[in-house]
């Protein structure tokens, strides 16, 4: 964080997937710089959150081919 303070945080229950899927969402960019606020484990739990919601995600390291 280069000795800065973050004062925004963004967090939300797994359930909240729900609410992208009603309103059409198909996929997601997960590469921005709030992805890893509270650390890899919350990333990833994110992840499979957007997988069982049937939501495809994107960014670091993963690529989408949409066709």
């Amino acid at each position: 964080m280069n000795g800065r303070i973050k004062h925004l945080h963004f967090k939300a229950p797994a359930s909240y997937a729900s609410i992208l899927t009603g309103g059409s969402v198909e996929a997601v960019n997960t590469a921005n710089n709030h992805s890893h606020d509270y650390g890899e484990q919350s990333f990833n739990d994110t992840l499979a959150a957007l997988d069982d919601a049937g939501i495809v995600h994107f960014g670091y390291d993963e690529l989408l081919l949409w066709m």
